[in-house]
Order: structure tokens, then C-alpha cells, then sequence
């Protein structure tokens, strides 16, 4: 009788155990069945499931940064526009919709690791919101985190979102004619933001973090640490110098 009370008690303590573990798993992991039911992506049709996929983590995306809003939103109807035609999705009803209610990141990103397979559709759908935040100039730190966090948790390195900033701030920074950028350039942010990507740094750096980037790059591009290099690497040395300095007392007035 004692040893079957006994069993009795461990086999209800290893239920108890597998509820709370299966509880946790389902807040930690992706979304259950009932859960994705009651999401507002309900399409049976993968073509029209991707299409509101976008609609909503643009949104999401675009509620980070105020700025220059009606852009981003222009912006969106014009690519979803050309990459999905028609549908029977209406990209401006449900994305009006969308921008006036809070998107759950994690479902989001469930619905795509459910039915985005590959991963080139997930790296596409990174592309487009790398170009929405760039849409109005440049990408702000917020938005920067935002999507890497989303691609983390659709299986994308983070690694792919930073390398990919770096490549649209550079050909911002480096070309620029002042037509894209005009309103930022009028107030002075944009100066800021490229002076901080040449100093690799972000925009909550201090007076302090501004110094010591200064120091360290210096160091790194002085004549005395490539004197056995070649002739060409030496001249982007010295013009990167140049650059920094710039930067440098731009960030220090």
C-alpha cells in the first residue's frame, strides 16, 4: 500500500513537472496551433500568408521610428506593390490596420519560420526592412536592433543585419548629393550620424566613447603600423585618416 501511495505520488509530481515544462516551452518557443489562430494572418493561400507577413512586420518596423512616417508608409505600398501585384490582400486597408495595433514580434516571426522555409525568402524579407528604414535617409539605432532581433529569431545571424547597415551607410555617407537626405542635412543630423559611422560608432556614444574611438583608429591608421604595407593600402590609410579627424572635431564642437 506504501509503495503504490509512493508511485502514486511521483508519477503525479512528474505530470505537475511536464505541465510547467511544457508552459514554459510554449512562452519561451514558437507559438501553439491555438495561438496562431487567433493572429490576424489567417490566409490559407501562401502567396497571400507572405503578402500579410510583410503588411505586419513592416508595420512593426515602422511604429520604432516616427520620423518621416508617411515616406516609410509610401514606401511599403510601392515594394509590396511590385512584389506581390494582386491579391486579394489590400495592402492599404490591412497595413492601415496594422500601424493601429501592437504586433506580437515573437507570432511574427513564428508564421515566417512555419511557412517562410528558406533561407533566402527570410533574408529577402531582412532586405526589405533594411530598405524601409532607410527609406527616409538613414536607420536609426532602434530600428538597427529591432530587425536583428526579429532576424535572430527567424534563424538570420544578427552578423547579416549589421554588415548589411554597413553597406547602405556607406554608399549613403560616401555618395551622397543631397537629394535623399535634404531634410536631415538642413538640421544637421545627418553630418552626426556620418561622422559617428566613421568613428564606428552609435548614436548614444559620449563625449568620452567619441575620444577613445578617435585614439584607437588613429592608432590603427598611423604610417608606423603599415610601414610594410603596400602603396595602396597606405593612401586609403591616410584618406581614412582624414575622414576620422573630420569626424572627430565635428563630434567634438
Amino acid at each position: 500500500m506504501l509503495i503504490a501511495a509512493v508511485l502514486l505520488l511521483s508519477f503525479c509530481a512528474l505530470v505537475l513537472t511536464l505541465v510547467i515544462w511544457q508552459k514554459r516551452r510554449n512562452l519561451q518557443g514558437p507559438i501553439n496551433e491555438k495561438e496562431e489562430n487567433q493572429l490576424p494572418v489567417r490566409s490559407r493561400k501562401p502567396e497571400e500568408f507572405v503578402h500579410l507577413t510583410y503588411i505586419y512586420i513592416a508595420a512593426w518596423v515602422i511604429g520604432k521610428n516616427a520620423r518621416d512616417k508617411n515616406r516609410k508608409i509610401a514606401f511599403a505600398h510601392e515594394y509590396l506593390k511590385q512584389r506581390f501585384g494582386k491579391t486579394a490582400i489590400e495592402t492599404s486597408d490591412e497595413l492601415t490596420r496594422a500601424l493601429k495595433n501592437a504586433t506580437n514580434i515573437r507570432n511574427v516571426a513564428a508564421w515566417v519560420i512555419r511557412h517562410m522555409r528558406t533561407g533566402k525568402e527570410r533574408v529577402l524579407l531582412i532586405d526589405f526592412l533594411l530598405d524601409l528604414s532607410f527609406s527616409d535617409g538613414d536607420i536609426i539605432d532602434r530600428e538597427v536592433v529591432a530587425i536583428a532581433r526579429f532576424a535572430e529569431l527567424t534563424g538570420i545571424n544578427i552578423r547579416y543585419v549589421t554588415d548589411e547597415t554597413y553597406k547602405r551607410r556607406k554608399l549613403i555617407y560616401d555618395h551622397y548629393t543631397g537629394d535623399a537626405t535634404l531634410d536631415m542635412v538642413a538640421n544637421g543630423t545627418f553630418f552626426r550620424r556620418r561622422a559617428l559611422f566613421r568613428l564606428e560608432l552609435t548614436e548614444s556614444a559620449t563625449q568620452e566613447d567619441i575620444r577613445k574611438a578617435f585614439r584607437k583608429l588613429a592608432a590603427q591608421l598611423h604610417p608606423d603600423k603599415l610601414i610594410h604595407a603596400d602603396e595602396t593600402t597606405r593612401q586609403k590609410a591616410a584618406e581614412r585618416f582624414i575622414e576620422i579627424k573630420e569626424a572627430y572635431h565635428f563630434l567634438r564642437k
